[in-house]
C-alpha cells in the first residue's frame, strides 16, 4: 500500500517519525495498517446491520477478500447474526481492487476468530490461522512447504 511504502526505508521497517503519523486515527497510515491487520471493511446499505460475536450492531463489515468476485455478494462479506434487510446486499457494490487472485501466493491471516473444529483454508491460497485462542480456541499453525495450493493435511492445532 502507497500510504505504508512511503513511511519505509530501505530496510523496509518504518522511519522514526512514522509511528507517530501511523497512530492519529484519521490519517491514511492509520487506516492502511487497520486494513492490513484487519481486512479491508465496507459500509453496508442504508438499514442494513448484523450483530457480532458479541452481540454488538455493526453497519460496517469485513470484506472477504480471498472470495473471488462471481459469488454472491452475501458470501463475500463477513456477517455475524440477525441480518436485517439482506434483500439490500444484492445491489451493494463492491471494490475488486480487494480481491486477491488465485494466481497470488498463499497468504496466511489472523484476525477473524475461525471456530471450526478442524481448521481448513478459506480458498485454496487463502488461509486463517486464528481460531480463536483468547477464547479457548487452539493454537493454529500451517507447515507450508512452498505449494501454491493449500493443503489441509499441513494444518497443525497445539492441544
Amino acid at each position: 500500500m502507497y500510504e505504508i511504502s512511503i513511511l519505509l526505508n530501505e530496510k523496509q521497517c518504518l522511519i522514526g517519525n512514522a509511528y507517530a503519523m501511523c497512530s492519529e486515527k484519521d490519517s491514511a497510515p492509520y487506516h492502511a495498517i487497520e486494513t492490513l491487520l484487519k481486512g479491508p471493511e465496507v459500509a453496508l446499505p442504508e438499514g442494513v446491520t448484523f450483530k457480532d460475536k458479541d452481540g454488538h450492531t455493526r453497519k460496517v463489515t469485513r470484506i472477504k477478500w480471498w472470495i473471488p468476485a462471481h459469488y454472491e455478494i452475501k458470501e463475500r462479506l463477513h456477517l455475524g447474526s440477525e441480518l436485517t434487510s439482506d434483500h439490500k446486499l444484492a445491489d451493494m457494490p463492491l471494490d475488486s481492487g480487494y480481491l486477491y487472485p488465485l494466481a497470488y501466493k498463499p497468504a496466511f491471516i489472523g484476525h477473524y476468530w475461525m471456530n471450526d473444529k478442524i481448521p481448513k483454508s478459506l480458498s485454496h491460497n487463502c488461509a486463517c490461522l486464528d481460531y480463536s485462542i483468547a477464547e479457548g480456541g487452539k493454537l493454529v499453525a500451517y507447515k507450508w512447504r512452498g505449494e501454491k495450493q493449500l493443503k489441509e493435511s499441513h494444518f497443525e492445532r497445539c492441544k
